[in-house]
């Protein structure tokens, strides 16, 4: 028979409490700092973001928000810097969100921490919405594919059964 008391220490050592998380700043594609959830890593979150008059529709891309605890003010983080979350799970990393880029760094002097904002690679993309292409109603997914790849230069895309 299980106890209430035996429910609760099961529940404070299941496999959930014990995941862990880190994040790797890269610059370029050097790795350049690595902060745990057991020294600088404080918390973070993953949203989409987006807008319905956008060429992809509500949530086109993810942001992230990081805080890092930087109390000797060693952390060199700026918008040259890319980021990947991980998740440590019984020992096994598992990464499942794209690379960040950092758009905003912001110290907070009253906790001596990094407030860091990024977004995925999708991000410029957004800037982009449907009135901007050149485009002659009634049009063809074909055509609207093709103005959008004029939109952002791209000299090439692939549509495969789409008449």
């Amino acid at each position: 028979m299980i106890t209430a008391s035996q429910n609760i220490i099961n529940e404070i050592n299941s496999a959930v409490r014990r995941i862990q998380a880190k994040v790797e700043f890269f610059e370029g594609s050097t790795l350049v700092e690595v902060c745990h959830c057991n020294d600088k890593l404080k918390s973070f979150n993953i949203e989409r973001v987006g807008d319905e008059s956008k060429f992809f529709g509500f949530g086109i891309c993810h942001r992230a928000n990081v805080k890092l605890l930087d109390k000797y003010r060693e952390l060199n983080i700026s918008t040259a810097n890319s980021f990947r979350i991980t998740y440590i799970i019984a020992g096994e990393e598992i990464a499942p969100y794209p690379m960040f880029y950092v758009s905003e760094v912001r110290r907070q002097e009253n906790d001596n921490s990094l407030s860091i904002t990024a977004y995925d690679i999708m991000y410029p993309d957004s800037a982009h919405r449907v009135a901007d292409l050149v485009l002659t109603a009634p049009y063809s997914i074909r055509e609207f594919v093709q103005a959008c790849s004029d939109c952002y230069g791209t000299d090439g895309y692939e549509i495969i059964g789409v008449g």
